[in-house]
């Protein structure tokens, strides 16, 4: 599971090993894959991963990474003030 914990930037989600079984590339047709990992720990661990597709083969830009890594860490500030059952 190392390869969660880091941001994943694709290009051609088609042919990559970690993404082209990806679900929502599969389901929705994404041709590009941008995934930033969200995790968070409070007693137990949880990962999830936030991420963009594109239908289309594309380069990703470091704006866009940069505003998914926000997005990501909005997430894990606003999950630690949840409290886990």
């Amino acid at each position: 599971m190392e390869h969660l914990n880091r941001s994943r930037v694709v290009d051609d989600a088609f042919t990559h090993p970690l993404v082209a079984c990806h679900l929502a590339c599969n389901e929705y047709g994404g041709a590009a894959y941008l995934g930033v990992p969200v995790m968070w720990v409070q007693g137990r661990q949880f990962t999830l991963v936030l991420c963009a597709l594109e239908i289309n083969h594309r380069t990703w830009c470091a704006s866009e990474l940069e505003g998914l890594n926000a997005g990501a860490q909005r997430i894990r500030e606003l999950s630690s003030k949840i409290p886990l059952l």
